[in-house]
């Protein structure tokens, strides 16, 4: 078993994710304190170990499935570079270091998260993910669990607006990987993509991709927001990135957002412009500043 595999099999790329537990916080009017921010890292902690042993139990799952896909084959459950045993191991020893972790943030409702996300993702790699919408809507709760286990751990509210915005690109993006998958399907390993059509894809990938800027620019004036009215200046950048993904997506690469992202350098500098824009309007640096000075 090396070391490559194990990597491949934890899908660590997949944590950056989990950024959505810092949202509440960070947009909220609560102040970025070293004891909170130590909070949210130990949280992006937690999910992360469990995220990888979800990941570990869909490719268990899977694993008949993805023998006949032309890729998929080479994941390492598939292809049989980790053994079952192995496997099953390794998701116990993330899940006990999960719970480790959530045991210092003394947060029941965080368990309560926690479990729901992980049965509701045994659910789906098990039964679920056969069921059209079901599938996408259940990937799309993933994204909003994350957001209110932020919210849970940093003690702030989520607002309507945020609700609605991560709901809505969580769709999109969800969408728009069922898209490409069924595009390029044709070992049969995936019996629910049968059940889309490229058109009900397209048109509900759009509506989507609308309302996630809709939903955005509310929340941008919305008077919750720390800077209200200066985050418009963010709406720009979040439509070029939305276009940008929607334009690989219709040549044809890989929709997976995080695959996509890390293999795209335009998506990538965009997304640093948004970051680096987004951290200038909340005025971060004197936050670290008083953080890091004492005061």
């Amino acid at each position: 078993m090396k070391i490559t595999d194990i990597f491949r099999l934890l899908r660590p790329l997949h944590y950056c994710k989990n950024i959505l537990i810092l949202f509440p916080l960070l947009f909220s009017d609560h102040p970025l304190t070293a004891d909170a921010l130590i909070r949210i890292f130990l949280a992006m902690a937690a999910f992360s170990f469990l995220t990888s042993a979800v990941y570990i139990y869909n490719d268990l799952a899977d694993r008949e499935s993805d023998r006949k896909h032309p890729w998929k084959r080479r994941r390492p459950l598939a292809s049989g570079q980790i053994r079952i045993g192995s496997a099953i191991a390794l998701s116990v020893i993330l899940l006990l270091l999960s719970i480790g972790i959530l045991l210092l943030l003394s947060s029941p409702a965080a368990y309560l998260l926690l479990l729901i996300y992980l049965l509701l993702n045994i659910a789906y790699s098990f039964y679920l993910k056969h069921f059209p919408i079901v599938d996408i809507a259940v990937l799309s709760a993933g994204f909003l669990l994350r957001i209110y286990f932020g919210a849970v751990i940093s003690g702030v509210v989520v607002s309507h607006w945020l609700f609605l915005t991560i709901l809505a690109a969580s769709l999109f993006f969800s969408v728009g990987k069922r898209r490409n998958e069924l595009k390029e399907e044709q070992s049969g390993s995936r019996a629910v993509l049968k059940r889309y059509t490229l058109a009900f894809l397209d048109k509900n990938m759009y509506l989507f991709m609308a309302l996630t800027i809709v939903f955005y620019s509310q929340w941008c004036i919305s008077p919750t927001n720390q800077v209200t009215g200066e985050f418009l200046w963010t709406v720009p950048l979040l439509i070029l990135m939305l276009m940008r993904y929607s334009l690989e997506i219709e040549r044809g690469t890989d929709g997976d957002p995080v695959t996509l992202f890390f293999s795209d350098p335009v998506l990538i500098l965009l997304s640093v412009c948004y970051g680096g824009l987004i951290l200038y309007l909340l005025n971060l640096k004197k936050d670290l500043f008083l953080i890091f000075s004492g005061h």
